[in-house]
């Protein structure tokens, strides 16, 4: 994933010209899905990151369409790419960390 940062942008700003971190995996137990808990999550970790980062980035199977729905539905993320690795397909995502501080 990360030798392929050179040609990725997110919202047409290069992602080599911002300050990012990588983030996840991600796991919250079934029972307590649907709540908001990863949301919540990425308000703190942004709160506490964004006077040092501009944007978040993951990766997600694209056999995990329960993430991908909440990353990109609910969050509000970009897939800014697709790769495979190990016979498997995945998604880049990204967000800028201010839009989760509010």
């Amino acid at each position: 994933m990360a030798s392929r940062f050179p040609d990725m942008a997110l919202r047409g700003r290069a992602l080599i010209e911002q300050r990012y971190l990588i983030y996840g995996p991600v796991c919250i137990d079934r029972a307590a899905r649907g709540g908001g808990l990863l949301n919540g999550l990425l308000r703190v970790m942004s709160a506490a990151l964004s006077a040092h980062f501009d944007m978040g980035i993951a990766f997600i199977a694209q056999s995990n369409v329960h993430s991908y729905h909440t990353h990109i539905r609910k969050n509000n993320m970009s897939v800014i790419d697709e790769f495979e690795f190990d016979g498997r397909r995945f998604w880049t995502v990204a967000f800028r960390l201010l839009e989760f501080v509010k």
